[in-house]
């Protein structure tokens, strides 16, 4: 097998022993019968120690004499003992001895038999890399003592790359016949050496010797993932093969026997390989590795369609599973952040689910939980069988800004699922435990919880080996798995970061390009560890970006976290958050945003409603990255106000922009001013909203003691003429607006406006003067000659175009505000039509003769703040607040060529 130069079998059976130890009758014929099948279908050359021959000195002169001087680090060597073995206590547990034939029993005794230490030590000075020891014996499991460490066992897919290594590897294993803790069928109840009741033996063989001589002809070939045998028996399928043939004839006696399969302390990445007789290895092309086969999903949970990747949880699956049958409908799982709730649900139990189970989600709360549960609910009315509703994260509920209300309401609503007899699983961080307590769910918590345990050693080498075997990747060194279950077993919570930390070591493979499958001791120190892989690369990615990234990654970071008291968990953050009045910042975060996802630090996503998302990987990002602490800890006094302005913009947007929830009388509106280029498109044009707001009304005030003077000014020539009927509260808006403008200006400026009405001739700088003065208290403000001048809005006016003619225009649907307009933020003249822009987005294309609209120019998904109409009405331009800028088609609503711009765009 392979390329191996020669392979070498020490074969012992003993049946024949002296003085008190009872003699066996199968041994030597086990022997005789393995000896036999190694050499004729193996290829072996077999050194066989039968009875008189099998000596303590003789077994020790060959294992420590001649084997090292014949054997060469390209041959092999296998050791097979048929005979009696021994378990005596030692100072670190069971020691195992096996018993050449001229052992003795009674005083001094032990210095007879052969420990199981020595001959492990023995084979492990053999020059050779593969080493095989094949143990028949009572208490032959008592060489786990005396070895390393267990494993579990599995039939991977034989690759080529896996072959490969298989070979090139060192391989130390050992295979037993029974378990420490079990007796062997030699052995009768109350003797402390028995013999086997070999007369009801099967062909004259022990069971265990039996399933060897059937496995190495071929029937231990089992078929790997592929269903399909390849030719090769390793090492653990041979064990495979022979525990399930053992355990079935013991069970038929009435007894109990486990073969146990042990790797040795110097076993390495090897596999003991036998050949099928008469066959070829049917070997398989190895994966393919690239970045969309990373077997460990990084700080991301796992889903469902991950379960292949999904090990170590067995029993808390098996756990989970056993509680959706309790009388309680309610199963709570509970866990610190980073002991991986959500992937156990639904990477773990939701794919074993028994058929017939509808599963409803995983929803989030998010900042909807009314949303959430109304699908949860329409889906249970809909389901027919045992249904399962799965909210994950449900500790959102208390993070994501849902009113006290809504949260109530949502709880009482989960209430109601349960009581009407649909099944409820919540994933929920156990620092959150107490608020979920208080709602209408908390009289259900003491017998719907489970607290997910932390993971042991060995579901911590499943977590690192298994998924690496899926990709036929090993470790180099072997023991950088030992260093790896050691950091994280010491870490709490430390799951997310261990998968990050794999993640990023197949990354650093893939990037190698070496050639090998090994993931590499130099990368993981590179990466700093699993404690320091995070941290190193967020400081990579801030340390790689300039001054201006750097502030625009800390203001994304600041929207992407929420803080409960002194608990900080992620956030999502809907893309359209992150929209600035200046372009050039929008560009910069969304710059940020696609480093951080494509370094895996990041997510996107899109919630049931379409909306798009990012958010952090995990909470392990917020809560370990220095830098956010540090940033939450200097904007302490800012954050909560920022959040509120945030919160009350976007719930002023979606009910169509009202005065009535503007900050035009609250105290923080100065504050809110004072934040700047922290604050979005939205909330900087609320917050400029409030402050117009504010504005009129102490301009009203102050209009008031001046308006008498200023009546016959108005009255002789008034500035405003309506063109179409308007109703009159609109045209008194219009006429106290421009009144209230004139009161905080001087008598100059109120002679330009009388020109203006009068129609007379008005140089340019006049009239440029008294557009600089309007925009005292104008949002928006367009200048055509000639032209008609436009006033457009819900409540006062928003926007006003002048003209040389001074002949005003106001457009509205029927010569009135439509109750459910959001208001208009420009206005633009053409000849005969009009461009109005929607605070809410997009625009309209207006008939200004009719008052009639003619059809609509983009969607809600893009903001327009303004626009510009050809001379000849064919044309429209609109400018967004990213800084886009479209032209469309008048006549067909059709998008033309885009405008080339890049930079921010002030008028248009």
């Amino acid at each position: 097998m392979g390329d191996f130069g020669t392979s070498v079998a020490v074969v012992v059976g003993i049946d024949t022993y002296a003085g008190a130890i009872p003699n066996l009758r199968t041994a030597v014929a086990d022997a005789k019968a393995v000896a036999s099948r190694l050499a004729t279908e193996q290829g072996y050359v077999v050194e066989l120690l039968v009875d008189e021959a099998a000596t303590r000195a003789a077994l020790l002169g060959l294992l420590e004499e001649t084997l090292p001087r014949r054997l060469g680090p390209g041959d092999r060597v296998l050791f097979y003992f048929a005979g009696h073995g021994i378990a005596q206590d030692g100072d670190d547990g069971p020691e195992g001895y096996l018993l050449p034939v001229d052992a003795v029993a009674g005083a001094g005794a032990q210095t007879s038999f052969l420990p199981m230490a020595r001959i492990n030590a023995a084979f492990r000075a053999l020059p050779c890399r593969h080493r095989f020891l094949m143990l028949d014996c009572c208490f032959a499991g008592s060489f786990r003592w005396a070895g390393h460490r267990s494993f579990a066992p599995e039939v991977p897919q034989l690759y080529r790359q896996r072959f490969r290594r298989f070979l090139e590897g060192t391989a130390a294993q050992v295979l037993v016949s029974a378990a420490e803790d079990q007796k062997a069928l030699d052995l009768v109840d109350g003797l402390a050496l028995g013999r086997r009741d070999e007369a009801a033996l099967e062909g004259g063989h022990s069971p265990f010797a039996a399933a060897v001589l059937a496995g190495l002809s071929g029937a231990a070939d089992l078929p790997g993932p592929d269903h399909q045998p390849d030719g090769v028996i390793t090492a653990t399928e041979l064990y495979l093969y022979v525990r399930d043939q053992v355990e079935l004839a013991a069970e038929r006696r009435g007894a109990r026997q486990t073969p146990g399969l042990w790797p040795l302390p110097e076993h390495g990445r090897g596999e003991y390989l036998f050949g099928v007789p008469g066959q070829t290895p049917r070997l398989i092309e190895d994966p393919r590795l690239d970045a969309a086969a990373n077997p460990w999903r990084g700080l991301k949970a796992y889903e469902r369609t991950h379960a292949p990747l999904f090990f170590g949880r067995d029993g808390e699956i098996a756990a989970l599973q056993d509680r959706l049958t309790a009388a309680e409908r309610l199963l709570v799982v509970l866990g610190a952040s980073g002991t991986g709730k959500s992937s156990l649900v639904k990477a773990g139990l939701l794919p074993r689910l028994a058929a017939g189970w509808t599963v409803l989600g995983p929803e989030r709360p998010g900042a909807d939980p009314m949303g959430m549960v109304q699908r949860l609910g329409a889906g249970w009315v809909a389901a027919e069988g045992p249904v399962l509703a799965v909210v994950d994260q449900f500790e959102e509920l208390f993070t994501h800004n849902a009113s006290p209300g809504a949260v109530s309401r949502a709880c009482h609503a989960l209430e109601a699922l349960l009581a009407d007899g649909c099944r409820v699983l919540l994933t929920l961080r156990s620092d959150f435990e107490g608020r979920a307590q208080g709602t209408a769910l908390g009289h259900r918590f003491a017998q719907a919880r489970y607290v997910v345990p932390p993971m042991d050693r060995n579901g911590l080498r499943a977590v690192i080996e298994q998924p690496a075997q899926l990709r036929v990747l090993y470790f180099e060194p072997p023991e950088l798995v030992d260093t790896l279950v050691d950091e994280v077993q010491a870490l709490p919570g430390g799951l997310p970061l261990l998968s990050f930390t794999l993640a990023e070591l197949y990354v650093a493979h893939v990037e190698r390009d070496a050639g090998d499958r090994a993931l590499r001791q130099a990368d993981y120190d590179a990466l700093g560890g699993v404690t320091g892989a995070l941290q190193s690369r967020a400081e990579a990615l801030y340390a790689a970006a300039n001054p201006a990234e750097q502030e625009s990654l800390r203001r994304l970071m600041l929207r992407a976290v929420t803080v409960d008291v002194d608990k900080v968990a992620r956030r999502r953050v809907p893309l359209a958050e992150l929209r600035y009045e200046a372009f050039a910042e929008t560009r910069r975060t969304q710059a940020v945003v696609d480093r951080m996802v494509a370094a895996r630090l990041l997510v996107s996503g899109a919630n049931d409603d379409g909306v798009r998302y990012v958010e952090p990987a995990h909470d392990a990002l917020v809560r370990g990255w220095h830098r956010v602490y540090e940033w939450l800890h200097a904007g302490a006094d800012v954050l909560p106000l920022q959040r509120a302005l945030r919160h009350q913009a976007v719930e002023w947007a979606g009910r169509g922009q009202p005065t009535s929830m503007l900050w035009h009388d609250d105290a923080r509106l100065p504050q809110a001013r004072q934040q700047g280029d922290a604050l979005n498109a939205l909330e900087l044009a609320f917050v400029k909203a409030s402050r117009w707001r504010r504005m009129r009304r102490r301009l009203k005030v102050w209009a008031a003691m001046l308006l008498l003077g200023l009546a016959g000014v108005f009255v002789a020539r008034p500035v405003v003429g309506w063109v179409m009927q308007v109703p009159l509260t609109l045209m008194g808006h219009v006429q106290a607006h421009v009144a209230t403008a004139c009161a905080v200006t001087n008598l100059k400026q109120v002679e330009l406006m009388a020109e203006l009405a009068a129609g007379s001739p008005m140089p340019v700088q006049r009239l440029l003067g008294l557009a600089r003065w309007l925009h005292l208290t104008l949002p928006a403000l367009n200048i055509t000659a000639p032209g008609r001048a436009l006033a457009a809005g819900r409540d006062g006016v928003w926007a006003v175009q002048l003209s040389v003619e001074g002949r005003p225009v106001f457009i509205t649907a029927e010569g009135e505000v439509r109750p459910d307009a959001a208001g208009f933020v420009s206005v633009a003249a053409g000849r005969r039509l009009a461009l109005l822009a929607r605070a809410g987005g997009g625009a309209e294309i207006w008939d200004q003769r009719s008052a009639r609209r003619l059809r609509d120019l983009g969607g809600p998904d893009q903001p327009v703040y303004g626009g510009a109409l050809a001379w000849d009405d064919g044309r429209a331009l609109t400018t967004e607040i990213g800084g886009a800028a479209r032209v469309w088609a008048v006549d067909t609503g059709a998008e033309l060529p885009a405008v080339g711009h890049d930079g921010p765009l002030n008028a248009a």
